[in-house]
């Protein structure tokens, strides 16, 4: 039979005291909790790449489930947004190795208005990575971003709301008896 093994797991939620404003071209998710392990390594904090990159130590079943919720826009205009996760030759949590790909999460997000009825968007999904032992000898980071399509005002802020936005990545291996 074949059996599930769930080795490693990291969540957080979104580092409040970072820029929150989703309202920008490119931007680059940052979380609040630290890891250091024999299978990830992320620095918790609020600066770009060294607080946005997660460096993947480990071969086997990589899934990476994240949420980013914005609950009360600011802006009276309207925007078009879409979350990607962001693949990179290259070891460490401070600098950004060779990109390998970038893998949509499959949602896009409209923001209407200001009104409190049209004003909150939310960006979600989940990506799932097998990463063989030759990916973890090249190296192999991770991180998050968000993009903006589209803007009728791109001066104005939208806010990721830090109390529910958040990230999962579990570690898996699968076992044969």
């Amino acid at each position: 039979s074949l059996t599930l093994n769930n080795n490693n797991r990291y969540e957080s939620l979104y580092n409040a005291s970072a820029n929150l404003n989703l309202n920008t071209s490119k931007k680059y998710a940052t979380w609040n909790n630290s890891v250091s392990n024999t299978y990830l390594e992320f620095t918790g904090g609020t600066a770009s790449p060294a607080n946005t990159i997660f460096y993947i130590k480990k071969s086997g079943t990589w899934t990476i489930s994240c949420n980013l919720r914005v609950t009360d826009g600011e802006t009276s205009n309207r925007a078009l947004f879409y979350m990607e996760l962001n693949r990179f030759i290259g070891t460490g949590t401070t600098t950004r190795g060779t990109s390998v790909y970038d893998y949509n999460f499959g949602s896009s997000a409209y923001y209407r208005d200001l009104a409190d009825a049209y004003d909150s968007l939310n960006l979600g999904g989940q990506i799932v990575l097998n990463l063989t032992e030759a990916d973890i000898t090249a190296g192999c980071q991770i991180e998050i971003s968000t993009h903006r399509l589209d803007a009728q005002t791109t001066y104005q802020d939208i806010n990721i709301d830090p109390t529910v936005s958040s990230i999962l990545i579990e570690h898996s291996t699968w076992s044969l008896s």
